[in-house]
């Protein structure tokens, strides 16, 4: 894959939360719903946001790390013959996976992470253990034609039209439904975000245009309400900091929950993932090495260890001791904590114990402005 192309893909996944909620939170007013079959006449095609439906600005009072993850409206209800068109609203896809397990992130074949060490010189645990990592390669193209007609078949968007679109809107991707079932379909990016098109046969009657327009305002109005509460709470749980934090209709704000927290030496502080729609990692070191860890997530030679894996090797879950100078300069990585609700076996929270006084800062090297601090007194 081109190094320009990667480095674009990396700009839209940091950047997506920012641009994404400007599109929010309330309805479009180009959506548009499944018309009704009249004289025999197609009906008109249905339109489904990948992403929060375009408007001018973002609700007042809306964190500035606010996005929506979702599918506006999740559920359409259409007849055989009828197409959806998927517009899109940040960096995503429209992909049915036929039923398959798929992720944007995988093995680049059997080839092991090569010889890297960290500051001190020492060599990481995953040097010729771990797998390197790239993005699938399934995942830039569109993938299929412009017509359905089976769950068991595969379509995808790609993230392809997203780079192509320059500062335009990307091209929409429309599919033609010809036979009933009900077909699933995700975003590659954010697997929380999933959605169904439910296909009737040819011979019943398309729900009114009112009806989308409707499931959508109505989806705007609860992922607001879910914003406005969410963006203001903090654990209740002594010494726990959450990473991210969301709810499943896709509400989340990329920020640490609290952002600075103040606890005694020997204390131990546990990360836990807060978002269930979303990936993120906590990663502490100084500012300019772990900003180079999200500079270089992506690159022409993949994924960044640093950033996709742990620091400490596998093991039984025990805290990781932090005194400020571990792997020569004081950092340590979770890895890539999946969302809470996601059954993968990647991890979702890291513990670290403070052994020595003094002001730590951390943060998630894959959305920018994601930062917060531990004071160890």
């Amino acid at each position: 894959m081109p190094v320009r192309l990667l480095r674009l893909m990396v700009l839209c996944v940091v950047v997506s939360a920012a641009g994404a909620l400007a599109a929010a939170l309330a309805l479009a007013s180009s959506s548009k719903g499944a018309g009704t079959r009249e004289g025999g006449a197609a009906a008109a095609a249905v339109t489904v946001w990948a992403g929060p439906p375009q408007t001018i600005a973002p609700p007042h009072g809306i964190s500035k790390q606010a996005d929506v993850l979702a599918f506006f409206p999740g559920a359409v209800t259409i007849t055989a013959g009828q197409s959806v068109s998927f517009q899109f609203s940040g960096f995503h896809t429209v992909t049915f996976t036929g039923g398959k397990k798929t992720s944007f992130i995988t093995p680049t074949g059997s080839a092991r992470q090569p010889l890297l060490n960290d500051v001190s010189g020492e060599p990481m645990w995953w040097v010729g253990k771990a797998p390197l990592l790239g993005l699938n390669p399934a995942a830039v193209p569109q993938v299929g034609g412009a017509t359905i007609s089976s769950v068991s078949q595969i379509r995808s968007s790609g993230v392809g039209r997203i780079f192509a679109s320059g500062n335009k809107p990307p091209k929409a991707y429309t599919l033609t439904f010809s036979k009933p079932g009900n077909y699933r379909f995700v975003c590659l990016v954010h697997e929380g975000m999933r959605g169904v098109i439910h296909v009737l046969p040819s011979t019943a009657t398309a729900p009114s245009p009112d009806v989308a327009t409707a499931a959508i305002k109505s989806q705007a109005v609860r992922v607001i309400a879910d914003l406005r509460r969410i963006q203001s709470k903090n654990p209740t749980e002594p010494r726990t900091v959450w990473v991210g934090t969301g709810k499943l209709d896709g509400a989340e704000v990329t920020s640490f929950y609290p952002r600075r927290l103040v606890v005694n030496t020997g204390d131990t502080v546990k990360f836990v993932a807060h978002d269930p729609t979303d990936s993120h990692t906590v990663t502490f070191g100084p500012a300019a090495y772990t900003g180079q860890i999200e500079k270089t997530f992506v690159s022409a030679k993949g994924i960044n260890p640093f950033g996709a894996f742990p620091s400490e090797p596998p093991g039984p879950p025990a805290p990781i001791t932090y005194d400020g100078a571990n792997h020569g300069n004081g950092y340590i990585n979770s890895g890539i904590l999946n969302p809470y609700a996601d059954r993968q076996p990647a991890p979702h929270l890291i513990r670290v114990t403070f052994t020595r006084p003094g002001t730590y800062n951390f943060e998630c090297v894959i959305h920018p402005n994601m930062d917060g601090t531990i004071v160890v007194r």
